[in-house]
């Protein structure tokens, strides 16, 4: 009773590997990351008036330096 189980579950697994495979296809090039310059006009963060809290400030200065 088992072996016909695990041929099904072999089988299923095969047959969902190979259609996601027609789907995802080759994955392209990496393509050369530039500097990132940050949310681009309108975003949210770019719209936030308050100033940063502690934690903030400091999360900026890691990042930036």
């Amino acid at each position: 009773m088992l072996l016909p189980a695990k041929r099904l579950i072999g089988s299923a697994y095969r047959a969902l590997a190979g259609f996601g495979w027609i789907w995802i296809g080759r994955m392209p090039p990496a393509e050369e990351a530039g500097e990132l310059q940050g949310p681009p006009p309108g975003h949210p963060e770019r719209l936030r008036s308050t100033p940063l809290t502690s934690v903030e400030r400091a999360l900026e200065r890691r990042l930036t330096t």
